[in-house]
């Protein structure tokens, strides 16, 4: 499984008018087939009496599950254009649906597949890119000797505090990268305190760097 991957930074939406016909593109993070669902369902809530709903969506951390549909228009004139505007972003984890007003005139299938196309790129570029890195969390114990390098080990990105308790002793629950875990417990090991230890909580997670 990869360790990191490029999503969406942002949910958007975009609009235009091609020929009378409304093209609304909406685009969100969604990291499996029920957020898929939702969002679409959302999206058709929002945006009710629309003559088609064309979507397309990649999951995985790899990009390995694509899934489009042109929803009742012409064969290979929606759907696919909205699934390649996705993987030529680099993206996966993305879900952009282009809605559509039926205005009263025919596109054609050359007009169709050039207006879900912009539709389908326009949301992504408005959207954003963002990177997210698997992450693992872990509690750091440590003495109050400890706390001024730790607090510019932080502050220097090296892990990321969830939480910080001060009691008898600093306890802090951290998120590191997997990248980045070998050159943490080198850091533990050479805090001035002498007594700080790594504990591994066995939780991992996604966050978005």
């Amino acid at each position: 499984m990869a360790s990191s991957y490029r999503t969406v930074a942002k949910a958007t939406e975009i609009e235009f008018t091609e020929k009378k016909s409304r093209f609304i593109g909406t685009v969100a993070f969604v990291d499996s087939e029920e957020a898929a669902q939702k969002f679409l369902a959302r999206v058709k809530g929002e945006h009710k009496g629309a003559r088609h709903y064309v979507w397309g969506y990649v999951l995985g951390t790899e990009g390995e599950v694509p899934r489009a549909t042109d929803d009742g228009e012409p064969s290979g004139t929606a759907g696919r254009h909205v699934l390649d505007a996705i993987r030529n972003a680099g993206l996966t984890n993305t879900m952009v649906v282009v809605t559509r007003y039926f205005g009263g005139i025919l596109l054609g299938t050359g007009g169709l597949s050039r207006a879900y196309a912009r539709a389908a790129q326009e949301a992504v570029a408005a959207a954003g890119a963002a990177e997210r890195k698997l992450v693992r969390q872990y509690l750091l114990l440590a003495t109050y000797a400890d706390l001024p390098q730790l607090e510019q080990w932080l502050a220097a990105g090296h892990a990321t505090a969830q939480q910080k308790v001060y009691a008898e002793q600093v306890c802090l629950t951290l998120l590191i990268e997997a990248d980045k875990l070998g050159a943490a417990e080198d850091f533990v090991r050479r805090l001035p305190g002498g007594a700080a230890e790594l504990r591994d909580l066995g939780t991992e997670d996604w966050l978005a760097v």
